[in-house]
C-alpha cells in the first residue's frame, strides 16, 4: 500500500525480453493530508510580547499553510 512516506520516491520497472533488458523509472508524487510531525511542549514566550517561538514540524502534499491564532480571540 502506497503511503505518504513514498512521496518523492523513485520506482523502477525492468523489462526482460530474451537477452535484452530495459529499465524505466518514475519519481512518484503522493498526495496526503496535512499532519503534524512534532510540536514541542517547550515554547519560549517573551513577557514583552516582542518575540515568541513555537517549534513545530508538519508535512503534507500539497504543502500546507499554517496559520497560528490566539486561543482568546482567534486573531492570527
Amino acid at each position: 500500500t502506497v503511503g505518504a512516506e513514498w512521496h518523492n520516491s523513485t520506482i523502477y520497472c525492468n523489462v526482460l525480453q530474451g537477452n535484452d533488458e530495459q529499465q524505466a523509472s518514475k519519481v512518484i508524487e503522493v498526495l496526503f493530508a496535512p499532519r503534524f510531525g512534532k510540536c514541542d511542549e517547550s515554547q519560549f514566550v517573551d513577557s514583552q510580547k516582542n518575540l515568541s517561538t513555537i517549534e513545530c514540524s508538519y508535512s503534507g502534499n500539497p504543502q500546507p499553510t499554517l496559520i497560528w491564532s490566539r486561543q482568546t480571540d482567534k486573531k492570527a
